[in-house]
């Protein structure tokens, strides 16, 4: 896991930032130093850019939050598409934001081993839901605000156990 403070910037010249959060599915699984070196090269890159996010890793399929200056994020986006590391590129949504929701993380990774049996299992069904279509996953919002709900339970959680 990754702690790194971001750069000053925090925002475009309004104060508003773009937040996307998409998921995916990994090419092949990932070891734990695959993903350590994945996250330390984004939290390099997300500091020179001003971007600040987490990343959860879970049976083969990333789930991600990234935000910043709608410049550097938008072509963020376009490497991560293009990344082969992953493919079927899901966004649950993109919007602006005028305070971002990790804001001392560049990148940090919430790798799925770390949460709870029952998180797992949460996160598991939600990724297959979104996936399938049905569900939660029938409605692109309420997918999204699932979606946001999860990450800021596994953020607080991880919060619990290694402060910033």
């Amino acid at each position: 896991m990754v702690f790194v403070r971001p750069p000053s910037q925090s925002a475009g010249d309004d104060g508003i930032v773009l937040s996307i959060a998409y998921i995916s599915i990994a090419s092949k699984d990932l070891s734990a130093e695959e993903l350590s070196a994945l996250v330390d090269q984004s939290a390099a890159s997300n500091a020179r850019d001003g971007i600040t996010g987490m990343l959860v890793y879970h049976a083969g399929q990333f789930m991600q939050v990234i935000e910043g200056p709608e410049e550097a994020i938008k072509a963020l986006m376009l490497r991560i598409r293009r990344d082969p590391r992953h493919h079927d590129v899901y966004e649950l949504f993109r919007r602006p934001v005028t305070e971002r929701e990790f804001p001392t993380w560049t990148m940090t990774l919430c790798n799925s081993e770390a949460l709870t049996v029952k998180d797992r299992s949460v996160l598991s069904d939600y990724l297959h839901q979104v996936r399938a279509g049905t569900g939660v996953g029938a409605d692109r919002e309420d997918a999204a605000r699932f979606g946001t709900a999860l990450l800021e339970q596994f953020c607080k959680a991880m919060l619990r156990h290694r402060p910033c």
